[in-house]
């Protein structure tokens, strides 16, 4: 998996809202929780406190406030080993592109309700 993060031009908004990852391809059945970074119209960043992580095509899936779960496929195409706390910084490249107004929403949502603290040590064992 390449490790360094591809040059985007699509405008990319900081905002935390739960996340929940899933492999598309083999599915184990279990979900990580994780939390996003930022957003644009051609992907999304996560943090999750996972071991191991899964590699290629996945669905993410928002869990927002102000709407129903927003679910995304793609593919994930960087990741970097974070050690406090331990876990992974994940780069998934969206299959399609998002509505340029849909990442606003989504933005205004994180923004409204402020950083989202999830326990996500013990929701994703």
């Amino acid at each position: 998996m390449p490790r360094e993060r591809r040059q985007s031009s699509h405008r990319r908004f900081p905002v935390r809202v739960p996340a929940l990852l899933r492999e598309r391809v083999a599915p184990s059945g279990h979900s990580i929780l994780g939390e996003t970074r930022n957003i644009s119209r051609g992907g999304v960043s996560l943090r999750v406190r996972k071991a191991t992580i899964p590699t290629g095509a996945v669905e993410v899936s928002l869990r927002l406030v102000f709407r129903p779960p927003l679910t995304l496929t793609g593919t994930i195409v960087w990741s970097k080993a974070q050690p406090n706390p331990p876990g992974w910084h994940l780069g998934i490249q969206l299959a399609e592109e998002l509505p340029q107004q849909l990442v606003a929403e989504i933005a205004d949502e994180g923004f409204r309700i402020g950083s989202v603290k999830w326990d996500i040590a013990s929701r994703d064992s």
